[in-house]
Formats: C-alpha cells, sequence, structure tokens
C-alpha cells in the first residue's frame, strides 16, 4: 500500500497524468465535438472511429478517460500539497531549519565566523557551540502555493465540466437559431471566409444578431475569439459546405453526415462531403480551389443499415432514390459554433493568481542556510543555497578580499 500511494504523489505519475490530459485536450482541438455518430464513421477511418467511440473522444473533455486522469492528478497534487503542509508551518513559525553539508572554510577566530554569518541578512540564532542563520525560508512556500494553484485550477475547470452546459449549433446565412440556455434567438446574419494565396484558411467569421423580445444586440465570432451574450459564450469551432436536396415539394438542407430517407424508408441517402472544385487525382476526391467551380456531392446509399452504393454526384443532377427522383441544389457554406454556458470562472482566477505568487517565489527568493560549528579548537562554518551554490563561493570569496 505505501508503495501504491508513494507512486501516486510522485512527480512522475503527476506529469504523466498532465502530459496524457495535454494530449486528449489536443485530440480534441482537431476532432469535431458533438456531432452525431454518424458524422464520424464516415468522416473517419475504421480504426481511428472505434478509437474514437471507444473513448468518447466525441465528448472529449466529458469521456471518462479524460475525468479519471484528472482525478488521478486531482489527487497527486492533493497528497503531495497536504504531505508539505507540516513544513509549511514551520516556515511560518519560523522553525524550518535545514543542516548544510558543504563545508566552506574553518577558522580558529570565533569573531571571524560570526563576521562571516553577519554577512547575511536574517534572525541569527546561538546555541552551545553552534551559530547559525537561515534567510529566506519563504521561498520553500513557492512550490506549495504553485500546487495549491494549480490544484484549484484543475477542481475550477472540472466543476465546469460538470455543471456547465455545452451545446453545438450549425446554420447558414439567415438561418434564425433559438439558443439553447435562455429565451433569446440567434440570428446567422453573415458569414465570411479569407483566404491566403495558397487557399488555406486565414480566418473564418460569423456575424450574429441576438434578439429578446425588444432587446437587439448584434456581435461577430472568430475562431479564439468567442462573443459573450448574458453569460453565454459563443464559439467559432468550424465551417463547410451545406447542400439541398429536393424531394417533391420538400427542401431539406443537409450537413455532412446527414440524410434522408425515399418514400417507402427502404434507401436513405448519405451527405458525406461537399467538394467544390472536384477533381478525381491520385486515386482520390480533391478539390482544386475552395471555390463553387465544379460542386459535387459524395455521398453513400444505405438499404436499411447496410452501405450499397457510394460515389459523387453534381450538384444539380436529378437521381433515382428507390422510386423517388431527388437533386442536390443550392451549396452554402455553413458554420459551426459552440454555445456555452459555464458557472463564473473565479475559481480559475483565484488558483492562477496563487499559481503566479508561487512561482514569482520560487524564482526570486533564494534560501540560505550558513551554520558554524566549533570542532575542538576551530570552528567549521557550513553554508549551502539550494538555488544557486555559487552565492556561497561568491560570499566567502568578497569577505577574504574584505579582510
Amino acid at each position: 500500500m505505501k508503495k501504491f500511494i508513494s507512486f501516486i504523489s510522485s512527480m512522475f505519475f503527476g506529469m504523466v497524468c498532465l502530459g496524457i490530459i495535454a494530449a486528449l485536450g489536443v485530440i480534441a482541438a482537431n476532432i469535431p465535438q458533438g456531432q452525431t455518430l454518424e458524422f464520424y464513421q464516415m468522416n473517419y477511418s475504421g480504426i481511428f472511429y472505434k478509437f474514437i467511440n471507444i473513448l468518447q473522444l466525441y465528448k472529449a473533455y466529458s469521456s471518462p478517460i479524460f475525468l479519471f486522469f484528472v482525478i488521478c492528478l486531482t489527487l497527486n497534487l492533493s497528497y503531495c500539497t497536504f504531505r508539505r503542509s507540516k513544513s509549511i508551518v514551520k516556515i511560518l513559525k519560523g522553525e524550518m531549519h535545514y543542516e548544510p553539508k558543504n563545508l566552506v572554510f574553518s577558522t580558529e577566530d570565533e569573531n571571524i565566523a560570526k563576521e562571516f554569518i553577519n554577512e547575511f541578512k536574517g534572525k541569527i540564532k546561538q546555541k552551545e557551540n553552534v551559530i547559525s542563520i537561515n534567510t529566506n525560508n519563504f521561498r520553500l512556500m513557492g512550490s506549495w502555493l504553485t500546487h495549491v494553484g494549480l490544484l484549484i485550477i484543475i477542481l475550477g475547470f472540472s466543476l465546469g465540466n460538470i455543471f456547465g452546459k455545452v451545446t453545438f449549433v450549425q446554420g447558414v446565412v439567415g438561418d434564425k437559431i433559438a439558443l439553447p440556455f435562455g429565451d433569446s434567438v440567434m440570428e446567422i446574419t453573415d458569414y465570411d471566409i479569407g483566404y491566403r494565396s495558397d487557399y488555406s484558411i486565414a480566418y473564418y467569421k460569423s456575424e450574429l444578431k441576438f434578439v429578446d423580445g425588444k432587446h437587439t444586440e448584434s456581435g461577430e465570432v472568430l475562431v479564439n475569439d468567442p462573443y459573450r451574450y448574458k453569460g453565454t459564450s459563443i464559439y467559432q469551432v468550424g465551417t463547410g459546405w451545406s447542400v439541398e436536396i429536393k424531394h417533391d415539394t420538400n427542401n431539406l438542407r443537409l450537413y455532412p453526415g446527414e440524410g434522408v430517407h425515399d418514400s417507402s424508408h427502404t434507401y436513405s441517402i448519405y451527405m458525406e462531403e461537399l467538394i467544390p472544385d472536384y477533381v478525381y487525382f491520385e486515386n482520390k476526391s480533391q478539390s482544386l480551389t475552395p471555390f463553387l467551380n465544379n460542386p459535387m456531392v459524395l455521398y453513400t446509399i444505405y438499404q436499411g443499415e447496410t452501405p450499397v452504393e457510394r460515389g459523387a454526384i453534381p450538384v444539380g443532377e436529378e437521381f433515382l432514390l428507390g422510386n423517388d427522383e431527388m437533386v442536390f441544389a443550392d451549396p452554402k457554406l455553413y458554420t459551426r459554433l459552440q454555445i456555452s454556458k459555464a458557472p463564473d470562472n473565479i475559481p480559475a482566477l483565484i488558483g492562477g493568481a496563487i499559481l503566479m505568487i508561487g512561482l514569482g517565489i520560487s524564482f526570486f527568493y533564494s534560501p540560505t542556510v550558513i551554520v558554524a560549528r566549533k570542532n575542538e579548537d576551530r570552528w567549521d562554518i557550513y553554508g549551502e543555497n539550494r538555488s544557486n551554490p555559487y552565492i556561497i563561493e561568491e560570499k566567502v570569496k568578497q569577505f577574504e578580499e574584505a579582510r
């Protein structure tokens, strides 16, 4: 049991937990969150889809594996913090003392030993045959405060995940979406993507209008620049092409991973992706440019739950699904937004402040211990500075030069 406790409280275990949490965060940033399982099945290979499904990476920050390692890291930090608390109490009482083992120099004159110790600022303690000074012990609190701050941040983040609310919406310009948290309606008034010369995306942003009764408010959302509205945060998280599917007199806009049934409910067709400037090159469907020069819809047809056909069809070309005539039309860029309502981030702010104070103390305070001990007819002076051992050597050099 002692070995187990020692392991889970070790720095190695804490760093492993922190590394896995960071890795899961990176994975979550590259996998669209909150989509249907059909979306992941269509857009990721079989092995990777199983990986996403088993680990529940479609809701990464509330997945069992993420919460497990957050709990492990919390236990690790809690135990380390508790274990150091006794030392902190001694520091506050001025009782903390290290016994240095590094012999600095020896002298037969007690006054010389006292003069050297007086070179250091602090409270000098003298007992029989021992003179000592212990400076800047407060630095030892730096590591403890760093642990406490990090622990508060993690707990605040965990509480935010437990009690916070997150949902994802998508739409095209003109769509009105009822906000899930409150009575307001959000309208997508404009959507813009900026491209670089190589057609990579420089930015994409959504312009929004919020209506709550007679109150109207407008704002824009960019990647890493959310818009705050009545305690709700709206994040720009994705984009892509949507397309209408026309079936008899019914028009339905489809997004990647969505589909419709034929009238007999025997067959269904799912849109995998719309490629705006289609070309088939090197055994792969690709887009020459991001513009609608040759739009093609990649699709999968199912009979029941069995896929029976996959292919690509031009936008505007009619096709049969069972006995029903259908056509893909009116491709439009859509915006995907994350809507979050989380508890106040006061714990994170408090934890961050404590963390910064702890780091500041650790970096800027330099604890020094000097002990002069009488050994028969001479005084042996021992000294130690855990941050910079050369400080003691420099002090000795300056002291000898001054004499």
